[in-house]
């Protein structure tokens, strides 16, 4: 070492910089965080998969609010254009009725807005027996022609029998009385027969179809309620006028307006904000909701596999049919209930259990004349195909058709017999 160099002050390098340590709970909540963000993720995906390949089998499939409104603007459109084609019309007091002196594809609706090609008499001809059938699309004879209807075919049966069929499809019991009231003794009918499918029941604690299901027509209805007192309460169609229909095509949210005392609202699905935004929270929304209305709501209609007579339903069909019954004696006629079987009913007849509805026959049976049609089914041989007995969309086939007209043409003779 030289002098120099002895002299000298030794220079230390420079440290490298250092970066500040992250504390090991900040790592923990960046873990934390980063595995909710992937599951949440992974749930998204795992929902919108079960939502796109649960369509086919679901009732109503899962849809946005946006989807479900969109698609009521087109059908409110159609509605609101000229069409005297149209079968479907609107009605102030009954919701919807269909066009009087229509006719279709295996559809006739008379100027008197029966189904049929014949007009009556408004005076009863001596030796006919006249008997009018109203409810919905199982007295109509839907998804078959009117030849092949029960009502038709029941008139067939006899020169001295006159059937007027005064069925609407989609209409619940609420309807069919009020249809009762404006026209049934308009032509002075000696029986009435009150038909009642187990898809009335949820008809009758509703005001907007679409809230029953979303892919139906935007109709509304009027509907009772049950008062203390046990009297019915009519509350009427809350649209009154097609022109009032112009104000949802502005604002379509204003149908959750129709939500009061209709039980099929769900204000889970239309004023939930993340409903849209979130694939989750529509699965979890809709399984809750079916599994309410099914397993543990207190508005539930179903105990097991039969009609639960707690259900507020339940009450006000019950009150409905007594009150049709009651005004159909009122005016001089004889009110038969009429139950018309469904897929699983007949099921359930053909096996001897219990049919959904056997609960209504219970509650009305010592008061009420009642023809359950479900007893033909279950009497039919055991060879029968109960496939054969249902169209595609649920409703009775020409040979069902016939098995109930045989059914009722037995039965009405067997009232004249009484009667001589």
């Amino acid at each position: 070492m030289t002098a120099a160099t002895r002299g000298a002050s030794v220079v230390e390098p420079p440290a490298p910089p250092t970066t500040p340590s992250i504390p090991p709970r900040a790592k923990r909540w960046a873990f934390g965080a980063l595995m909710l963000a992937f599951i949440a993720v992974f749930m998204e995906i795992c929902s919108y998969a079960v939502i796109y390949l649960s369509r086919p089998y679901l009732d109503g499939e899962i849809r946005t609010t946006r989807s479900i409104y969109r698609e009521q603007t087109d059908q409110l459109r159609r509605l609101l254009e000229p069409d005297s084609l149209r079968r479907d019309r609107f009605d102030p007091q009954l919701g919807w009725h269909y066009r009087r002196g229509y006719t279709g594809t295996n559809e006739r609706i008379t100027e008197a807005g029966l189904r049929g090609d014949r007009d009556y008499d408004t005076v009863l001809p001596d030796s006919v027996l006249r008997v009018a059938a109203f409810g919905d699309s199982f007295v109509f004879g839907m998804e078959v022609g009117y030849q092949h209807s029960w009502a038709w075919q029941l008139e067939q049966s006899d020169h001295r029998l006159e059937v007027l069929n005064y069925g609407v499809g989609g209409y619940g019991t609420d309807q069919a009385l009020l249809r009762y009231r404006a026209e049934g003794d308009t032509y002075r009918p000696e029986i009435v027969l009150i038909g009642f499918a187990p898809v009335n029941l949820g008809r009758n604690v509703n005001r907007y179809r679409r809230f029953l299901s979303t892919r139906e027509a935007p109709w509304v209805k009027p509907r009772f309620l049950l008062a203390p007192s046990g009297e019915l309460e009519l509350l009427p169609a809350p649209v009154q006028s097609l022109d009032q229909w112009q104000s949802y095509l502005d604002y379509p949210k204003r149908v959750r307006a129709f939500g009061v005392n209709d039980q099929w609202y769900a204000p889970l699905v239309y004023e939930n904000p993340a409903y849209d935004w979130l694939a989750t929270v529509r699965l979890v929304s809709n399984v809750y909701l079916r599994l309410r209305d099914r397993y543990f709501g207190p508005q539930r209609m179903l105990e097991g596999d039969v009609f639960r007579t707690s259900a507020p339903a339940f009450h006000v069909t019950i009150a409905l049919l007594e009150q049709f019954a009651k005004e159909v004696r009122l005016a001089g006629a004889h009110p038969i209930i009429v139950m018309l079987p469904d897929l699983r009913s007949v099921h359930a007849s053909r096996s001897g259990g219990r049919t959904v509805y056997d609960p209504i026959v219970q509650a009305l049976a010592a008061e009420h004349e009642i023809w359950d049609m479900g007893i033909p089914f279950a009497e039919a041989p055991d060879t029968a195909v109960v496939a054969d007995w249902f169209m595609p969309a649920g409703h009775y086939s020409p040979s069902a058709n016939k098995l109930i007209a045989d059914r009722m043409a037995r039965y009405l003779d067997d009232r004249r017999g009484e009667a001589r």
